[in-house]
């Protein structure tokens, strides 16, 4: 079993504010080529931009950052064993050139650290579910549920306070509220989790 949304942020240049946000699911995290998982330590550079630009945002958006969180799950010796996970795509993310500045890459790389907060988040929901071979699929995919709508309307809260990055003042209270809450779930961070009955 495998569970991944994709959903694919705009940051805008200029005054307007457009709100876009897509989500698809994929069948199997390993069809996805050329993506990497978030790391502290790796941060998005605008090589990481790969994709075509334009798309459904619009002209007046600057940069597209597609990134998700997902999970495989299986039961193996009793025990239902399941890894948590998130993706960036490089070759469905894009960045018109002339707004390749700091700014907006920084505004981007808070969408991949929201995705990971909620990775987190989807973790923590997923280990307190109480599964049995039966119901096993519908529990965890109830839990996703819950936390992939949680992401979306972060996610839609960060882009409206912002105004896609636009906002210097927001976009800094962002960021430190961020990073604030992946360094309060940092601790003994793993992406595998197994649930006994």
């Amino acid at each position: 079993m495998c569970v991944l949304a994709l959903a694919g942020t705009t940051t805008y240049a200029g005054e307007r504010s457009v709100e876009a946000n897509k989500t698809s699911v994929s069948a199997n995290k390993r069809n996805v080529s050329s993506s990497f998982s978030w790391t502290k330590e790796r941060k998005l550079s605008w090589d990481d931009f790969r994709g075509p630009v334009g798309g459904e945002f619009g002209e007046q958006a600057a940069a597209a950052t597609y990134c998700g969180f997902g999970f495989e799950a299986g039961m193996r010796d009793g025990a239902t064993h399941i890894e948590v996970y998130n993706l960036f795509q490089p070759d469905k993310s894009w960045a018109k050139h002339e707004h390749k500045c700091a700014s907006i890459l920084a505004h981007e790389q808070c969408h991949f650290d929201i995705c990971e907060l909620f990775t987190r988040r989807l973790k923590a929901r997923l280990e307190a579910c109480t599964v049995s071979p039966d119901n096993m699929h519908g529990r965890l995919n109830e839990a996703y549920d819950r936390v992939r709508a949680e992401y979306m309307a972060y996610q839609s809260r960060y882009e409206q306070e912002t105004e896609h990055g636009i906002i210097p003042e927001a976009q800094k209270e962002w960021e430190a509220k961020i990073a604030m809450e992946l360094a309060q779930t940092e601790e003994d961070f793993s992406p595998s989790i197994t649930l006994r009955k």
